[in-house]
C-alpha cells in the first residue's frame, strides 16, 4: 500500500446503488475494502455501517467476517489469484483486485458459502463493464474448479489450512517452496515480506510462522470490571447471569464473544471495560495511588486512563492529554460513561505540555504511538501499512515523547513506557538507549508480550524510576 494516499471523495456506505434497490452485503464489503485501500480503517467503517439503518437483508456477522478476513488474508489471496490469472496483479484496477480478493476469500475460508454464490454474487459487484465481469468470473471459476478440501496437508506449495482440520488443496503450485522461507511465509501466512524477513532474523523460521499464525486468528475479546462503579465480586456474578459462555481469566476479567460483550448492559452502564489482558497490565505496573499527581501523556481512547483512575480511587489529579480533538471527545465520552471524576482532559501535544509542566508529576504513563506489530490480529490493516521509513518516523516520535515524559516527571517519580509492538527497536532497545543518555533514570521492571506465546496481545512494558536530585 502506498504511503501517500489520494483523497477519496466518499459517498455514504449505505445508499441505494440504483436509487431504489439497497446494496447487498457483499457490495457494502467491497465499498469498505475500497476505503481501507485509501487509508481508512475497517473497524471505523464497519461501525459506520452498523450505526446506519442497514436493510434487514444485511448480515452483519457475514459482513464483518468478509471485511476482516479479506484484509487479514490479503497476501494469501493475492498468491492464489496470481496463480490463476495471466495478468500481473499490478495491472488490475483497484476495484477488480478487491472483488477478486473478496470472492477468493469466500471460496477458501467461508465453508458455509456455496462456491457458486461466492463466484456469482461477487462478479455482479465487480464492475459495470461486461468484459471486466467476464474476466473476474473466469478467474474465480478457475480457482473454484481447482479446489478440493482435505483433512491433511500433503504439499506445502499446493495446500493451505483454512480452518482447523480443513485443508484447501489446489491442482497446481500456488505458494513459493518452503526453502524460500520469507516468500513462502509471506504468501502462505499473509504478511508483507519485509516484515517476515525481520522476524526470521530475530526469531527464526518456526517461531515466525507461529507469530504469523497467531496474527491470522480472530483475537479473543477481554473485558474487566470498572471498580469505580461495581465491585469485582458483583461483576463476576452479573457476568454469569447476563453473558452466556463467558470465562473468567482473572478475578476481575473475563473473555466472551464480542457481540455478547458489546450488547451487555454492564458495558452500556460503564460497569465493564473492554481491554486486552496485555493492555490491562500497564496501569498496575505504574501503581498510581490516591492523591497523587499523574499524567497520561497519550491518553486516547482512555481505557488505561480509566484503569489509572480506578487505582487512584478517583482521588488526586489525573491529567490526560491527546493532540487530536476527535480523540479528546472520545476521552470525554469514556470519562463520563465510566464515572471518572479525577481526570482533567487537555487537547495538546504532550511534548508541548511538558515544557510548561517540568517536574510536576509523581507518575507518568507513556503509551506511545507504535508500529502495532503486536496487535496485527485486531488492527487488520496495520501489517500492510508497515514500512521501514514509517518505523523510522515512529522511533523518532517515541524518542521525543520519552524526552517529554522525562521532563515532566518529578525527581523520585516513576513512569511506565508502553507499546503494542513486538519490534525490539521500539521496546527494549529504545529503553536501553534512553537509559544510556539519561543516567538519572533506572529500569525497575520490564516485560515483553507476544501473541503466539499467550492469549493476549503483543507489546512491551517498562517501569523507569527517576532519581532524586543530588
Amino acid at each position: 500500500m502506498k504511503n501517500q494516499l489520494p483523497v477519496l471523495k466518499e459517498k455514504p456506505l449505505i445508499e441505494n446503488s440504483t436509487g431504489n434497490a439497497p446494496k447487498s452485503t457483499r457490495h457494502i464489503a467491497l465499498e469498505i475494502l475500497s476505503r481501507v485501500e485509501y487509508g481508512r480503517y475497517a473497524e471505523g467503517l464497519l461501525a459506520e455501517a452498523f450505526a446506519s439503518s442497514l436493510p434487514k437483508k444485511i448480515d452483519r456477522t457475514f459482513l464483518q467476517k468478509m471485511v476482516y478476513g479479506t484484509i487479514r488474508r490479503q497476501g494469501t489471496l493475492d498468491a492464489v489469484i496470481a496463480a490463476f490469472s495471466d495478468i500481473s496483479l499490478e495491472k488490475y484496477e483497484t476495484r477488480v483486485m478487491l472483488a477478486l480478493r473478496l470472492g477468493t476469500y469466500q471460496l477458501l475460508f467461508m465453508s458455509r458459502v456455496p462456491q457458486s454464490a461466492a463466484v456469482n454474487e461477487t462478479v455482479k459487484i465487480a464492475s459495470h463493464k461486461k468484459h471486466t465481469r467476464n474476466f473476474c468470473n473466469a478467474v474465480l471459476r478457475a480457482v473454484s474448479r481447482s479446489l478440493t478440501f482435505e483433512t491433511k496437508e500433503t504439499d506445502e506449495t499446493r495446500s493451505i489450512e483454512t480452518a482447523p482440520g480443513r485443508i484447501a488443496l489446489f491442482d497446481r503450485a500456488v505458494f513459493p517452496p518452503p526453502d524460500d522461507s520469507a516468500r513462502h511465509i509471506a504468501a502462505k501466512y499473509s504478511h508483507p515480506e519485509p516484515l517476515v524477513e525481520r522476524w526470521i532474523r530475530r526469531f527464526g523460521t518456526e517461531e515466525t510462522i507461529a507469530l504469523c499464525t497467531a496474527n491470522n486468528r480472530i483475537p479473543p475479546i477481554f473485558a474487566r470490571c470498572n471498580s469505580l462503579k461495581i465491585s469485582p465480586d458483583v461483576f463476576i456474578r452479573r457476568v454469569s447471569e447476563e453473558i452466556a459462555e463467558s470465562r473468567i481469566v482473572e478475578n476481575d476479567m473475563i473473555t466472551a464473544r464480542g457481540g455478547l460483550l458489546l450488547s451487555s448492559t454492564l458495558l452500556k452502564n460503564g460497569e465493564m471495560i473492554i481491554q486486552d489482558r496485555t493492555a490491562a497490565r500497564a496501569a498496575p505496573l505504574l501503581n498510581p495511588g490516591p492523591g497523587e499527581n499523574v499524567l497520561d501523556l497519550c491518553a486516547a481512547p482512555g481505557m488505561k486512563m480509566a484503569h489509572i483512575a480506578e487505582l487512584m480511587s478517583n482521588s488526586g489529579r489525573l491529567v490526560a492529554l491527546d493532540s487530536s480533538l476527535r480523540r479528546i471527545r472520545l476521552l470525554e465520552e469514556n470519562r463520563r460513561r465510566l464515572g471518572i471524576t479525577c481526570a482533567e482532559l487537555v487537547h495538546i501535544d504532550g511534548r508541548e505540555y511538558a515544557k510548561n509542566h517540568a517536574g510536576e508529576f509523581d507518575k507518568i504513563l507513556l503509551d506511545v504511538p507504535c508500529s502495532n506489530t503486536g496487535v496485527l490480529s485486531r488492527r487488520v490493516e496495520a501489517r500492510w501499512r508497515f514500512s521501514e521509513d514509517g518505523l523510522k518516523n515512529i522511533l523518532a516520535l517515541q524518542d521525543s515523547l520519552l524526552e517529554a515524559a522525562a521532563l515532566a516527571l518529578k525527581p523520585g517519580g516513576a513512569m511506565v513506557y508502553s507499546t503494542c509492538s513486538v519490534e525490539a527497536q521500539e521496546n527494549e532497545e529504545k529503553i536501553d538507549g534512553f537509559l544510556k543518555s539519561h543516567t538519572e533514570f533506572s529500569l525497575e521492571e520490564s516485560c515483553n508480550f507476544f501473541p503466539h506465546r499467550g492469549d493476549g496481545d503483543g507489546g512491551y512494558l517498562a517501569r523507569l524510576k527517576k532519581a532524586f536530585s543530588a
